[in-house]
């Protein structure tokens, strides 16, 4: 996908024409629900606002040459992300204050310097406080982000000095337009009850075939699943698939999941009875959310393999099954 999910579009030109205007606000509150790709759009936002070339729609691509985009993937140091160090962790005070050397720099490339905290719902009672003491008195051309699916777990002196901003949910007709037409054409598709990206999910109870690597992967779910063997020796497997091919696939077992998850059988899904029988106990075990958190994952690797030369195929696949692991273990 070139740019941005289209259900950002009006978020990125406002914030975009609050800059064209100088009102571009010092801090900004933006809520959002799981698996909408908000962080991914974060790091779009602020490359975009801090690239020195002219003309940067949502469709603007991050192959532009000026200095600051040529070095965002590997560090612009007028950007500067923040979150929780581990799964379930607090930000710290320690975090913060590098937040607070981090404004007191001089901008390298002379504009804005910018601050990204995600999952500011996590930082400890301290750390609001420090961050408070920065947004009370903010360095001239700072900008800081706080991403947030709470905005009550945002201490109330932080959050009345932020401009608050609502991602919308989606509608199917955008999440539809997403699809390739092979993907619209290859599938049954029909509305169920499930909640996907807020909205009703667009899934397959039926597929009129399943590629024989789905048993392959599978097998390899349920086995990091259960405790047992190496993300990073699974992932080697996948290395010489095609990397749409893996992305679609891993995806679909995600949305199969979450169908199976709310009661809907997959009778006639291709597969072997082993691997039926492990994607059962799948669907049994993961709550449906995780699921989301994994086609969230899967997203944002695409993209990043799709849109930075220095990402590996077999890197995004390690990531993904890194995560899977992280997570799966974290809810048994």
């Amino acid at each position: 996908m070139n740019g941005i999910y289209p259900w950002f579009e009006d978020l990125y030109r406002k914030i975009h024409l609050y800059k064209d205007h100088e009102k571009l606000g010092h801090a900004y509150l933006i809520l959002d629900h799981e698996g909408l790709g908000t962080s991914n759009f974060c790091f779009f936002l602020a490359q975009s606002l801090l690239c020195q070339a002219d003309n940067k729609s949502s469709t603007w691509e991050d192959t532009c040459q000026c200095q600051s985009c040529g070095i965002f993937k590997s560090g612009n140091p007028d950007f500067l992300l923040v979150e929780p160090r581990e799964e379930g962790k607090q930000i710290t005070i320690e975090q913060i204050r590098k937040v607070s050397h981090f404004f007191s720099l001089k901008s390298h490339y002379e504009g804005q310097k910018i601050c990204v905290v995600n999952s500011a719902e996590s930082m400890n009672t301290n750390a609001s406080n420090a961050l408070l003491k920065i947004l009370e008195e903010p360095p001239k051309n700072a900008l800081t982000i706080l991403l947030s699916q709470s905005v009550g777990l945002i201490a109330p002196t932080v959050r009345s000095r932020c401009q608050i901003m609502k991602v919308p949910e989606p509608s199917q007709d955008e999440i539809m337009a997403l699809l390739s037409p092979n993907e619209k054409n290859s599938f049954l598709l029909e509305r169920t009850g499930v909640s996907y990206f807020g909205n009703s999910f667009v899934g397959q109870d039926q597929l009129k075939s399943s590629p024989k690597e789905l048993d392959s992967l599978i097998e390899d779910l349920h086995t990091l699943a259960m405790k047992e063997g190496c993300p990073v020796s699974s992932a080697k497997k996948y290395s010489n698939w095609k990397s749409n091919e893996f992305f679609n696939s891993i995806e679909l077992l995600g949305r199969h999941l979450i169908l199976m998850s709310y009661g809907h059988e997959l009778k006639k899904l291709q597969l072997s009875t082993l691997a039926k029988k492990n994607f059962s106990i799948l669907s049994q075990a993961l709550p449906s959310d995780f699921v989301f958190e994994l086609i969230a994952d899967i997203s944002v690797q695409r993209n990043l393999f799709s849109r930075s030369p220095s990402v590996r195929f077999l890197d995004a696949i390690e990531t993904i099954f890194v995560q899977w692991v992280i997570k799966t273990r974290r809810s048994s």
